[in-house]
């Protein structure tokens, strides 16, 4: 669950100090029965300031994700599933 002020862990590890968009990001999960919502990158344990080269690359496909059309993001997320 997101927490008042939390900053995205992407973000962050590159240098950065910006809010976590929430539902706004490609890597929000709306959560369910089983798991509340909350950020992949997260959910999965990751550590993007001990990976600064990961964390790039996910920085960077969040930003590509957020360029282009809802449903092309979409799709591409899909092929991931």
């Amino acid at each position: 669950m997101l927490q008042q002020g939390q900053l995205c862990s992407l973000q962050r590890a590159a240098g950065f100090r910006e809010p976590c968009p929430g539902k706004g990001c490609r890597f929000w999960e709306e959560g369910g029965a089983l798991l509340p919502a909350g950020c992949v990158i997260e959910r999965l344990g990751l550590n993007p300031t001990a990976r600064p080269e990961p964390a790039a690359a996910l920085r960077g496909l969040r930003f590509r994700f957020d360029s282009c059309a809802r449903p092309e993001a979409d799709l591409a997320l899909a092929a991931f599933e």
